[in-house]
């Protein structure tokens, strides 16, 4: 009964052999996806009108791409609106940003300068959020205010 079982083997191991013409063959599949970021303000329009003592309606944002990133937002006069014409007078503002796109909800206040990263769906972004400036309420030098918000979006 040893003898034939074994032979049974033998002869399976064979009849295997014989049946395999060709070695296996792999094929590895590749593919590079091209990076892209793209981030609009406001529709494009590049002003906003802000009031003493009030919090503007919400700012519309759009952001997509496909790489994990960091937004930073910085105030050229330091989150403060600044006087045309005598640069000291300056009425302070707040700015509440909406990094994850879920809406007023999720606003987490800005510090002018630090990054802070945009949530994503793994690793993709298509966002559509918007953001606030509350302009502190006061009395201020007669005149024009005026400062630039700078959106740096970076790669982490």
């Amino acid at each position: 009964m040893k003898k034939l079982l074994m032979g049974l083997m033998a002869l399976t191991l064979v009849a295997s052999l014989a049946f395999a013409l060709a070695s296996p063959v792999n094929l590895v599949l590749n593919t590079v996806i091209v990076p892209f970021s793209s981030l609009t303000i406001n529709g494009g329009n590049s002003t906003v009108v802000v009031t003493i003592g009030a919090t503007t309606p919400a700012i519309p944002y759009l952001y997509t791409g496909n790489e994990l990133v960091d937004l930073t937002i910085t105030s050229a006069g330091g989150m403060n609106l600044v006087h045309t014409e005598v640069l000291e007078a300056t009425i302070p503002y707040t700015m509440d940003f909406d990094y994850d796109g879920a809406g007023p909800q999720g606003y987490t206040a800005v510090v002018s300068g630090v990054p802070a990263p945009l949530v994503d769906t793994n690793g993709v972004y298509n966002l559509s959020g918007g953001f606030t400036i509350t302009v502190q309420d006061g009395f201020y030098l007669a005149g024009e205010y005026a400062d630039t918000l700078t959106f740096s979006v970076t790669s982490r």
